[in-house]
């Protein structure tokens, strides 16, 4: 829940062969997520299924269950596909459909400014992102998660400066039994056992730590 709209992201489950397992799924699992109060409602997904021809090419697996829920609901599809407009996320030699989709309440429409299909990595489905107008304020998240610069390894200092502390390393090994204590108590030391080798720029540094 946030600043009264109720965000749930699920996965259905997918094949025509659970197609009984994914109608339970939409009849009793997803409205135990939703709240029993009257609220707005953002409701995200990999469906596995679609609601209209027009979602699909070829063959198309429909759920009842997940109708009569978006129904119920009132709520709306941001990325509705049309005969002219197609927005297919999935796409398999026998065919596209749409089977991820955004659907929010129709009291969340006029703050929807736009919608589209991106790709994502480590799947065969596209990503949909949606974009709405708030003014609400912006949740501090911290600092974020740490990014390598991918560019330094190809640089020659630094490959020079690896090859040298890895042939450091290895001199140690024979003082353990063991390839796997040598990694864990000598390459991967606690800070502070041993400075680190820095070039004498100082653009980089090589710590291996736990």
């Amino acid at each position: 829940m946030y600043n009264g709209t109720c965000l749930v992201n699920i996965y259905a489950p997918s094949g025509a062969e659970r197609k009984q397992e994914r109608e339970w799924f939409y009849s009793v699992d997803v409205p135990y997520l939703l709240p029993a109060t009257q609220t707005d409602v953002i409701l995200a997904a990999d469906f596995n299924c679609v609601l209209s021809h027009s979602d699909a090419t070829g063959q198309w697996n429909y759920s009842r269950a997940l109708d009569n829920l978006v129904t119920g609901l009132g709520l709306y599809d941001v990325g509705g596909t049309t005969s002219t407009r197609p927005m297919f996320t999935n796409y398999t030699p026998t065919g596209a459909s749409h089977l991820d989709r955004i659907y929010i309440s129709l009291t969340l429409q006029r703050k929807k400014r736009r919608v589209e299909t991106i790709v994502a990595a480590f799947t065969d489905h596209l990503s949909i992102v949606m974009r709405m107008e708030s003014s609400d304020p912006i949740p501090v998240r911290g600092r974020g998660l740490w990014h390598m610069n991918t560019t330094i390894p190809d640089e020659a200092g630094f490959q020079q400066l690896l090859q040298e502390k890895w042939d450091f390393w290895r001199t140690h090994k024979k003082y353990y039994p063991t390839t796997m204590m040598w990694w864990e108590r000598y390459v991967k030391r606690s800070p502070g056992k041993e400075p680190c080798a820095d070039v004498t720029e100082g653009r980089w540094r090589i710590s291996i730590m736990k």
